[in-house]
């Protein structure tokens, strides 16, 4: 059985094309591609109690804070599934943080790369997404 993301469980419908998206934003845990594959999920769909702008409690209220809001992720079902899911594999808040922050500090020291394009053309293109 494939592993569930957030928003496959949780039904917010804010992933790209979701029933939401156009009314309350697109969720950064369904593309927020520096967290892909943490905890078995796509972009971070499997570590959304980490990252800000994600849902918390009622379905209604967006996350603002990262660490306001931690504790209702904490009590969240889904961040309970995961945890038990993935057992000794589990990739857990402090993980992520630092996923996120390796990144940044990446994209930070190496802000372009070149890449030819399918013309043969050098293009610079912003590396980190």
């Amino acid at each position: 059985m494939a592993k569930q993301n957030c928003w496959e469980v949780k039904r917010c419908g804010r992933q790209p094309g979701g029933v939401n998206a156009k009314r309350d934003g697109i969720c950064p845990a369904s593309t927020l591609t520096a967290v892909n594959g943490t905890n078995g999920g796509v972009n971070g769909g499997r570590a959304c109690w980490a990252l800000t702008g994600t849902m918390s409690g009622p379905a209604d209220k967006v996350q603002g804070t990262f660490a306001r809001d931690l504790s209702s992720c904490y009590a969240c079902k889904f961040y309970e599934q995961v945890l038990c899911e993935e057992l000794d594999n589990f990739e857990g808040t402090a993980h992520i943080v630092r996923k996120l922050r390796d990144r940044i500090a990446q994209a930070a020291s190496s802000p372009f790369i070149q890449s030819e394009s399918s013309n043969g053309i050098k293009e610079k293109m912003r590396a980190g997404g």
